[in-house]
Formats: structure tokens, C-alpha cells, sequence
């Protein structure tokens, strides 16, 4: 399970979760992970009302067991529209207090059909909504703009990612032609490509969906690479982003390899830790050290 994440509202995730999910060969899920603002299913042109399968809705771990004959009022239910051999999963029409985490995990258990790859929509920002998606991904894919803001907050997102164990596989930089070479050094993860500027509807552009090939043959090439030990660059206050400094030629040397990673088990019953073992509530942006 991939997490298409970044820091800033508007800079291409739900474009790129679905130009990914159209272009990676097999039967792709997307999956929405941003509950308060939904749109992946609007971008695929398909409605929300999800559409129910036997045994498709079923209790959260957290939930106790209803008196006889009483409704369950925690339902997390899980609807698949197709969109080709993408699988749009919106998020539940009726949310109540269903859980998203637990939303989410469902998503890894098999279906009738081969699924190759789960991409998730995450939510904007740097907050306990954002930190969900992240917690239950294994790898995380950084979308940003080359404007100052956006790589700032990218970083964040980037660092929230490394803490919750979902380490970043690479970044998609949006409304660009070209990437500056020190993007993926101020990321710490490499720039898998750029996504032309186009008009609307951005992902029926020819040249939009030929960068989402390419994006997706360095994505498989990435995670086909992953075997080996992954190196995580260390961050100082003074760093700034690629587009307010000179490019330099040093070598960044600061770099540690993290340990191997552990096995990850769902969250149990009324444990509101991620799956990395951090609770999501008790995440502070303030402790990351990320470029400010």
C-alpha cells in the first residue's frame, strides 16, 4: 500500500493517485483517504454512493457487541466502483464514527479479482487526519509544487512519513517541465518526474498521461529496488529549499540506514496507535527536525 501524500491542498495528489492508478498494469485500488474533502471519485467521474457486495460491511475492531437486535452504528463499509481496471473506493456515505485506519487496512485483504497495488489519497496537512493514511501505508509517494511553500511543507510530510514507518519511495513534482537536480536531495527520496501544467481535464491530457507512464516505470523500478537497505538523509534547521539557494555540488554525507523493518499488525481493539506504534494523536510536528 502506496500513500500519494503531500503537504499542501491542491498540489496534484488526487490527480496523481488516479494517473498512477491508470497507468500501473493490472487492477489497481485507489483509495480515498482524505474523509472531510472527497474528491478522487469526482476526478474519476464515478458517484460516491458505493456499491455493496455481500459480506462488504462489517464492524470495526473497536466496536463492542450490539444488544440483540440493535443496529451497529460503527459500520466501516467499503463500496468498489471500476474505472477500467481501477478500483475507486470512496469512503463510507453514512460516516458516523467509523474508523478510518480500520477503513483503510481492510483495503489489503483479497478480493474475487488479483489486485496489484492499493494507492491512498491521503489528506493535506500535518495533523492526526494526515497521519492516519500514513500509519497503515507501507511506502509513501511525496506530490509537490517547485513553489518554496509547497517543498517546505512536503518535507514535513516527508518526516511525518519516516516517523510513522511509511518511508518515502519517491516524489512527483506537479506543474513543471523540469526538476532541479537538488529537489531530490533537499527530500531526501529521488524524483521520479515532473507533471506538465495543462488545462483541464488534466488527467485526459495526452502529455499528463505519457508523464504518468514514465512516473510509473521509475515506481516500479523503485519498488523493485527496495530490497535493499534504505538510507535516510538527516535534516538541519538551515536547509533551504532547493528553489531559494545556489545549487551545490558537495555531497551530502549525514546519511543513516535504518534498522530492518518490523512486521506490522493491525490496531486492536480500542488502541488508537498507529501501526508503527505511535499514536497518531500524540504526533508533534514539532519534534521533526524538517527544513524550515
Amino acid at each position: 500500500m502506496i500513500a500519494v501524500a503531500g503537504g499542501k491542498g491542491g498540489c496534484g495528489k488526487t490527480t496523481t493517485t488516479l494517473g498512477l492508478a491508470r497507468t500501473l498494469p493490472g487492477t489497481i485500488r485507489a483509495v480515498e483517504g482524505d474523509w472531510d474533502m472527497p474528491n478522487l471519485h469526482a476526478l474519476a467521474g464515478i458517484p460516491r454512493d458505493p456499491q455493496h457486495t455481500p459480506g462488504e460491511t462489517r464492524r470495526t475492531p473497536r466496536e463492542s457487541q450490539p444488544a440483540p437486535g440493535e443496529p451497529s452504528t460503527r459500520d466501516a463499509t467499503i463500496g468498489h466502483r471500476s474505472d477500467g481496471t481501477v478500483r475507486v473506493i470512496p469512503p463510507p456515505i453514512d460516516l458516523g464514527d467509523a474508523d478510518v485506519a480500520y477503513h483503510l487496512d481492510r483495503c489489503r485483504e483479497s478480493s474475487s479479482e488479483s489486485v496489484v497495488a492499493t494507492l491512498v489519497d491521503c489528506p493535506s496537512g500535518a495533523g492526526p487526519d494526515a497521519a492516519v493514511p500514513l500509519s497503515v501505508a507501507d511506502r509513501t509517494l511525496l506530490v509537490t509544487t517547485l513553489s518554496p511553500p509547497a517543498l517546505r511543507d512536503t518535507a514535513k510530510t516527508a518526516a511525518m512519513a519516516r516517523e510513522l514507518d511509511a518511508d518515502p519511495i519517491g516524489a512527483v513534482v506537479m506543474r513543471a517541465e523540469a526538476v532541479p537536480e537538488d529537489v531530490s536531495t533537499f527530500l531526501s527520496t529521488p524524483v521520479l518526474g515532473a507533471v506538465p501544467a495543462v488545462r483541464p481535464p488534466v488527467v485526459s491530457d495526452a502529455r499528463v498521461r505519457a508523464a504518468y507512464r514514465e512516473i510509473a516505470d521509475e515506481l516500479r523500478q523503485s519498488i523493485g529496488d527496495d530490497t535493499s537497505p534504505r538510507s535516510i538523509g538527516n535534516r538541519s534547521e538551515d536547509v533551504v529549499p532547493p528553489t531559494e539557494r545556489t545549487p551545490s555540488t558537495d555531497p551530502r554525507d549525514d546519511r543513516m540506514t535504518p534498522g530492518p523493518r518490523g512486521d506490522r499488525a493491525a490496531p486492536g481493539p480500542r488502541d488508537d496507535r498507529t501501526t508503527s506504534g505511535r499514536r497518531t494523536t500524540d504526533v508533534d510536528p514539532s519534534n521533526w527536525a524538517y527544513p524550515r
